[in-house]
């Protein structure tokens, strides 16, 4: 494992950059943060996202490694489930990337991350997320469950839309939750979970 730090752009230290990825092959490359890497840029516009974006995806192309370009949600989001519009900045960053992941915070344990894939184009959309669990004897996270509703996670004052509520607890049931559980995640009527499943 390599790393590098510059106070510099990306695009200054794109040479360096590119010469590292050459010398040690890397299976996968880590920019953090888009912000910091392209202060040059205004992050709200999407010709200059564009631009910045068209960077790392010819230092990719070249080097034919994934990059894992770190970013922040937009301010005052706590409240809201994951989409690829909780982005800050430019919505042409989200557009030019092969997937979109949220690591999120969960309120029921310290040591819990909400892992949720909003988008990618080389597999099928992502219902509910993964809870995963810090290890601190390795300092990694591992899977707790497969499955998790996300809003449960992240405190009070979640907003979930009802056509992702639907999806979710069509999931649900399908894995042997019984309406009453799932009612009980929502906190609503066993009836409109019923509604929600087409069950009468």
């Amino acid at each position: 494992m390599a790393y590098y730090t510059s106070r510099n752009s990306f695009l200054n230290e794109l040479p360096e950059i590119s010469n590292m990825i050459e010398e040690y092959k890397p299976v996968v490359v880590f920019i953090d943060n888009f912000r910091l890497a392209f202060l040059e840029s205004d992050g709200n516009s999407n010709k200059e996202v564009a631009q910045a974006m068209n960077q790392v995806l010819s230092l990719r192309d070249l080097h034919n490694c994934s990059i894992v370009l770190i970013d922040h949600t937009r301010k005052n989001t706590r409240g809201l489930t994951t989409e690829s519009d909780l982005q800050s900045g430019a919505g042409s960053k989200s557009d030019l990337a092969d997937g979109d992941y949220f690591l999120r915070r969960s309120s029921k344990s310290e040591s819990f991350r909400i892992l949720k894939r909003s988008k990618s184009r080389n597999c099928a959309d992502q219902v509910g997320a993964k809870l995963l669990n810090f290890n601190p004897d390795s300092l990694w996270f591992e899977v707790e469950e497969e499955f998790v509703e996300e809003a449960s996670h992240l405190g009070e004052g979640i907003t979930v839309n009802t056509d992702e509520k639907r999806e979710i607890a069509k999931h649900l049931y399908a894995n042997g939750q019984t309406m009453e559980q799932i009612s009980s995640v929502f906190g609503v009527a066993k009836s409109t979970v019923s509604r929600w499943l087409k069950i009468n």
